[in-house]
C-alpha cells in the first residue's frame, strides 16, 4: 500500500519524537545510576510520610524519656547513675521484657564510685538490661587487627559469624568504644547506637549490623528484638543489598530488607508521641506512691513483658535529630522504631535498581508513544493524567511497604514530554512559516490562518480530489496592447487582476497562477470545500458583472472596450505540491484542469461556460442556457456545455 508523503512526514515526525523522550529516558536513568538529585529523592520518602500519617507502633515497645522537666527535678544532664540505678530497680518486681538504655555508660563515675556498683548490681539482679557501645566507623574499610582485640569477650560472644565477601559495602568500624566493665558484667545485651544520616543529614536508615574484626556486631535495638524474639546466633543469615533473616523466631521466619550496607529503611509510625511513652520521673515517683500505698501515677505492671527504650528528649541534647516526621526527633524513638518494625514485620523495603529502571523506560516509552501523535494541550493533558496515575501508584505501594523511585520517574514524564513540544513546536513553525510563505499569495489571509491552525488540512504531497478548475481570460487584449505603451499595458493588467483576485479571495479561492492576460484559481484546496463548484460559479458570475461595469466605462470614455471569457469544470485532479528541489508551487494537474481551460478557450466575451459536471452540482442556484456539445482539443467525444446567466 502506497503511503503518502502526508502519513510519511507524519511518523517521521512521531519516530523523531520517540526517540527523543528514550533519549530522556535514559539520561534520567544514568543520573539515577550516579544518584544525582539524591536529596531530592529523599525529601520525596519524607513526604510520604507525612501524607501517609502515623501508623500505630508495637503494643510491646514504649519509651521511658528523661525530658525537660526530668531535668528540671533531678538537675543538670548527665545525672548520678544512682538515678539510674533507681529506675531499674522500680521496674525489676514487673518483669519488663527488656530495660534498653540509649545512653553511653563508657567513663567511669570518678565522683561517685558507688553509684557505677549499685546500678551495675541492680542491673545483673533485673537480668533484662541492655547498655550501649559505640563504633568509630572507619572512613575507606582499612580495619586494623588490634580493633578486634579490644573487644571483650562477651561482646564477642554476641556478634554474627561472617565471611566477607570482596563486593561487600557494609559499614566497617575502627573501634569500639564499650560500657564501663561493671555493666560489662551485669548487663544482659549490648549493642552499637551508631546512626547514620542520608546526605541530607535527615536519619531515614540505621544499620543493623557493622563489621569489625571479621564479625558482624547487632546494633542496639536489633539485639534487643533479636532476644525478644528468641533468635539465636546461628539463626540470623545476612545477605547484604537484599535482606537479614531471623530463621527462627517465636513468630516465624523474619525477613528483613536491607541495602548493601545491611541498613534497615525506618518505617517511622510518626512523631514521637506516636509511641507509649512515660516520664523517667513519673516511673520514680509511681515506685515510690506504690511503696507507700497510694495511688501511683503510672500503672507500673502494665510494663511487664514490654520492651522499655530509655533516652534523652531534653531540647539541646546530642540526642536530637530530624526525621521524616519532625527535625528534632530524639533518637531513642528511632531504636523505638526500630524494634517497632521487626516486631510487626512492618517493613518498608526500597524497590532494586531493576524495578526503578523499569518503570523509568515504561514512563518513556509510553510518553514517546502517546505525546507525539497529540497537540500540546492534549498531550500536557496526558502526561499530566499518567504522571498522576504513577505518583498515586507510588504512593499506594508506599502504603504497603514499597519505595519506589518519585523524582526520576517525574523528571522522565515533564522533561520527555517538555523536549517532544519544542520539538514539534520547532518543526511545525518551519512548517508555518513554509505555508504562509507559499499560501499567502494564493488564498486570503483567513484562510492562511485555518491552514496554520490546522496543518492536518493541507497535502503536503500530492493528493488526488474533486476539486472545481476556473479559467478566466480576457478577450482580444492582446491586439489591443499592441498599440498601448508597456506601462499602460502594465497598469491595466494590474487593475483587472486585482479585482479579479478580490472575487477568488471574497468566495475563498485559490489563485493558483496568471499566465498573461489569463488567469487560473481551483476550489475545493488547500482548505475542503463541500460547495467548491458553487463557489467557482459565484466567483465567476461576480467577475462578468464586474467586467460588464466596466466594459459600460470604456464605452462612456471612448475608449476601447475589453471582455472576458471564463470555463469552469469540476472533476478529479491531482493537487499538491509540484515542481523541483529549487522551486515548487502548489497547483493542480490533470485532464480535468485541461478540460476547464479548453471549455475557457471556447467561450466568447461575457461567457461563463460550465460542464455537465458543474452543472451537476450548481443546477439548484446557477440559472444556466444549455448549449450544443462542442468539440475540444484531446477529447474524442463532444462536451456537452451550459452558459451560466444567472444566480438563484
Amino acid at each position: 500500500m502506497k503511503i503518502s508523503a502526508k502519513s510519511r512526514l507524519k511518523r517521521a515526525r512521531w519516530l523523531a519524537g520517540f526517540l527523543l523522550s528514550l533519549a530522556v529516558t535514559l539520561i534520567v536513568g544514568l543520573l539515577y545510576f550516579l544518584k544525582a538529585g539524591e536529596q531530592f529523592e529523599l525529601r520525596t520518602i519524607d513526604l510520604r510520610f507525612r501524607l501517609r500519617g502515623p501508623l500505630a507502633p508495637s503494643k510491646n515497645v514504649d519509651i521511658i524519656f528523661m525530658d525537660d522537666a526530668c531535668i528540671d527535678v533531678l538537675g543538670r544532664w548527665p545525672w548520678r547513675r544512682i538515678y539510674h540505678a533507681m529506675l531499674v530497680t522500680s521496674l525489676i518486681d514487673y518483669k519488663p521484657a527488656a530495660i534498653c538504655y540509649d545512653v553511653l555508660f563508657t567513663e567511669p563515675a570518678t565522683d561517685f564510685p558507688e553509684d557505677d556498683r549499685m546500678l551495675a548490681k541492680v542491673s545483673a539482679d533485673a537480668r533484662n538490661t541492655y547498655y550501649p557501645f559505640f563504633f568509630t566507623i572507619a572512613d575507606k574499610g582499612g580495619i586494623p587487627q588490634k580493633s578486634a582485640e579490644k573487644i571483650s569477650a562477651k561482646i564477642k560472644n554476641m556478634a554474627f559469624s561472617y565471611v566477607p565477601r570482596p563486593s561487600d559495602r557494609l559499614y566497617r568500624a575502627e573501634e569500639m568504644t564499650a560500657p564501663i566493665p561493671q555493666l560489662l558484667s551485669a548487663l544482659k545485651g549490648t549493642g552499637f547506637v551508631n546512626a547514620v544520616p542520608d546526605a541530607d543529614g535527615v536519619t531515614r536508615r540505621v544499620p543493623l549490623v557493622i563489621e569489625c574484626g571479621g564479625k558482624l556486631f547487632p546494633s542496639l535495638a536489633f539485639r534487643v528484638v533479636c532476644d525478644y524474639l528468641g533468635v539465636k546466633a546461628n539463626d540470623v543469615s545476612v545477605c547484604p543489598g537484599r535482606h537479614i533473616e531471623l530463621k527462627e523466631t517465636r513468630y516465624g521466619p523474619v525477613k528483613i530488607p536491607v541495602d548493601e550496607k545491611c541498613q534497615m529503611l525506618v518505617n517511622f509510625a510518626g512523631g514521637i508521641e506516636a509511641f507509649r511513652w512515660h516520664s523517667f520521673i513519673q516511673v520514680l515517683k509511681s515506685y515510690q506512691d506504690i511503696q507507700d500505698g497510694k495511688k501511683p501515677a503510672i500503672a507500673l505492671e502494665e510494663l511487664g513483658e514490654r520492651i522499655l527504650f530509655v533516652g534523652l528528649t531534653a531540647t539541646g541534647t546530642v540526642d536530637i535529630r530530624p526525621t521524616p516526621f519532625s527535625p528534632t526527633y530524639p533518637l531513642v524513638g528511632v531504636l523505638a522504631n526500630t524494634a517497632s518494625n521487626i516486631i510487626t514485620r512492618d517493613f518498608l523495603s526500597v524497590a532494586p535498581d531493576p524495578v526503578n529502571i523499569f518503570v523509568l523506560l515504561a514512563l518513556g516509552i509510553a510518553v514517546g508513544l502517546v505525546a507525539p501523535r497529540l497537540k500540546p494541550v492534549t498531550g500536557a493533558l496526558f502526561a499530566f493524567l499518567l504522571l498522576a496515575v504513577y505518583l498515586a501508584g507510588a504512593y499506594y505501594v508506599f502504603i504497603k511497604g514499597l519505595c519506589l523511585t518519585v523524582l526520576y520517574p517525574s523528571i522522565v514524564v515533564i522533561l520527555g514530554y517538555g523536549v517532544i513540544v519544542i520539538y514539534k513546536f520547532a518543526t511545525e513553525e518551519k512548517e508555518k512559516k513554509w505555508i504562509k510563505n507559499v499560501f499567502q499569495r494564493y488564498v486570503t489571509s483567513q484562510v492562511v490562518d485555518e491552514l496554520l491552525s490546522d496543518t492536518d488540512k493541507l497535502a503536503l504531497g500530492g493528493k488526488r480530489k474533486e476539486l472545481t478548475v476556473l479559467f478566466a481570460d480576457i478577450r482580444g487584449f492582446t491586439t489591443m496592447s499592441e498599440g498601448m505603451r508597456p506601462e499602460d499595458v502594465v497598469a491595466m493588467l494590474n487593475e483587472f487582476f486585482t479585482m479579479i483576485t478580490d472575487v477568488i479571495f471574497k468566495y475563498k479561492g485559490t489563485l493558483d497562477k496568471f499566465m498573461g492576460d489569463a488567469v487560473m484559481a481551483i476550489y475545493g484546496a488547500p482548505v475542503e470545500q463541500s460547495d467548491h463548484a458553487e463557489r467557482a460559479v459565484r466567483t465567476a458570475f461576480e467577475i462578468q458583472q464586474n467586467m460588464k461595469v466596466s466594459y459600460d466605462n470604456a464605452v462612456k470614455k471612448g475608449q476601447k472596450p475589453v471582455s472576458m471569457g471564463i470555463g469552469i469544470n469540476t472533476g478529479d485532479v491531482v493537487v499538491g505540491n509540484i515542481g523541483s528541489l529549487q522551486r515548487m508551487e502548489y497547483t493542480v494537474i490533470g485532464d480535468e484542469v485541461n478540460l476547464a481551460s479548453r471549455i475557457q478557450g471556447v467561450s466568447s466575451g461575457g461567457q461563463i461556460l460550465i460542464t455537465d459536471k458543474t452543472y451537476e452540482k450548481v443546477k439548484d442556484v446557477a440559472e444556466v442556457n444549455k448549449l450544443e456539445p462542442v468539440k475540444v482539443k484531446g477529447k474524442a467525444n463532444l462536451i456537452r456545455i451550459y452558459e451560466v446567466t444567472g444566480i438563484r
